[in-house]
């Protein structure tokens, strides 16, 4: 009997090709090479998942920058300022939040974008922000550094139109709306005062208007209400003077301070110099077109006068500034008052026939009138204007009607306060029409 051929394999006696089977049937090592494949892959697993937090974090971190510069720049950009001074404040911004461009990653400012559904558009700036970030524990895995980046887009966005601004930077209740009036405003209300009441509304104040906004605070004591388009504007940015550079006739040193007074009848008032003001009492005035230059007076009303006039521009003014002027409306007094359009050049004397562009100006008050005296518009709801009125170092006092639902009135001055009920028709293509467009709301906004 043939004996077969044996060899001894894993300590037993088993045929050759029985030997190879066993050998690839065996998994007793098996458990040991999966279990370091899955070490591995959830190494690597946890690895990307802490590299992808860490990537998160200074992606939100970049996307800060970004939108920080961009609304650094646009703020330059609405204030008049360069694009090469806009970029610097993107730059600026940037290392002032701890990223410094060419050390930390690369800061891109274009002006305007020059991608996405703003490209090429002025007064836009698009800030791209790319920072790399190693992989940590990834990395063992194949994984590499990883570019972050973000990017922002903003502008100047118009957000609706100011109709009334307190000029003054510090007072207590620049615009202050007090009493139990019924106050609706067409627009906006403006302070640029930087104190925590910058407009105060008190009493029973029952006030509408699409926006307020104050350099300081907004306050609203006791029974007041108000009554918004949208959220209150606290610590807002200063508005400019909008008539800054309005210029105002020369006063006539020769001018005496004696005012002309009328009772119960009809007058018709040239255009010109008119030493003294006036003193009308249940007159019927009617103001020819032009600039009415009131030199060391004032223009006052009592008992139901009339004062009517077209293309009309009254200027309070004097050598003498304690004898600066303004008006003084009764209750009763019926106004129908119209500043010029943009075709309003008006002579107020011969000798100076292209004299006074005051497109869309009712009411002008020199600047050197003593601080802070009031200027009284309360003639009730027969009252009615179209035209700015401007008191850049005194106050208004306001009560009365509206211009016509498509007028013009805007109230600028160191103080406004509104006392009894009074009603401002603002529409701005009108404000457009007659030459005066000063007084957008305007935002700052991240627009991409």
């Amino acid at each position: 009997m043939e004996h077969q051929k044996q060899t001894k394999i894993l300590g037993e006696n088993v045929p050759i090709g029985g030997a190879a089977k066993q050998l690839l049937d065996d998994e007793s090592g098996g458990t040991l090479v999966l279990s370091a494949l899955a070490v591995t892959v959830l190494l690597g697993m946890a690895g990307l998942a802490i590299d992808t937090a860490i990537w998160f974090t200074n992606k939100r971190q970049v996307q800060s920058v970004a939108d920080a510069g961009v609304v650094s720049a646009v703020t330059v950009l609405a204030k008049s300022g360069t694009a090469e001074a806009a970029r610097q404040a993107v730059l600026d911004n940037a290392a002032f939040n701890g990223f410094v461009d060419g050390s930390d990653g690369q800061v891109i400012v274009n002006l305007p974008p020059a991608s996405g559904p703003n490209v090429g558009r002025s007064g836009y700036v698009e800030v791209v922000v790319s920072h790399p970030v190693p992989a940590s524990l990834a990395s063992l895995f194949g994984g590499g550094e990883v570019n972050v980046q973000a990017r922002a887009v903003g502008g100047v966005v118009t957000a609706g139109s100011n109709c009334v601004l307190a000029l003054d930077p510090t007072a207590d209740a620049a615009v202050e709306l007090k009493g139990s009036p019924d106050i609706e405003l067409s627009c906006g209300i403006a302070s640029n005062s930087s104190s925590d009441r910058a407009i105060l509304i008190k009493g029973d104040a029952a006030v509408v208007a699409s926006s307020l906004q104050a350099y300081g605070q907004i306050a609203i004591e006791t029974n007041g209400y108000l009554d918004t388009g949208g959220p209150l504007q606290h610590l807002s940015e200063r508005l400019a003077d909008p008539f800054a550079t309005l210029e105002i006739p020369l006063p006539d040193p020769g001018c005496g301070d004696v005012s002309v007074s009328y009772g119960s009848e009809s007058v018709t008032v040239a255009p010109g110099l008119h030493c003294g003001g006036f003193k009308f009492n249940g007159t019927a005035v009617t103001f020819q077109p032009g600039v009415h230059v009131i030199d060391s007076g004032s223009l006052s009303t009592k008992g139901g006068t009339t004062l009517t006039g077209t293309d009309v521009t009254f200027v309070f003014t004097s050598a003498t500034p304690e004898k600066i002027g303004g008006p003084s409306f009764a209750g009763g007094t019926v106004a129908d008052l119209f500043a010029p359009g943009p075709d309003g050049h008006f002579p107020y004397d011969p000798m100076h026939p292209n004299y006074g562009d005051y497109a869309g100006v009712l009411f002008i008050q020199d600047r050197a009138a003593p601080a802070m005296a009031s200027n009284n518009l309360t003639g009730g709801s027969t009252m009615n204007f179209s035209g700015a009125l401007y008191f850049p170092n005194q106050e208004v006092v306001y009560s009365g009607g509206a211009s016509e639902a498509d007028g013009c009135v805007q109230i600028v001055a160191r103080k406004v306060t509104f006392s009894g009920s009074a009603a401002i028709n603002y529409d701005p293509a009108t404000c457009q029409d007659q030459g005066v467009d000063h007084m957008k709301q305007t935002r700052v906004r991240l627009v991409e």
